[in-house]
């Protein structure tokens, strides 16, 4: 079970991660 909770943890630590960095470029396309 632990197993599972920890993939799921890993999956939205991921996600977010994306998300952030999707935003980044995006902000510095808009800046340039």
């Amino acid at each position: 079970m632990p197993s599972v909770i920890y993939q799921a943890l890993s999956g939205c630590v991921l996600l977010v991660a994306v998300l952030i960095l999707l935003h980044h470029i995006r902000t510095e396309c808009i800046a340039n």
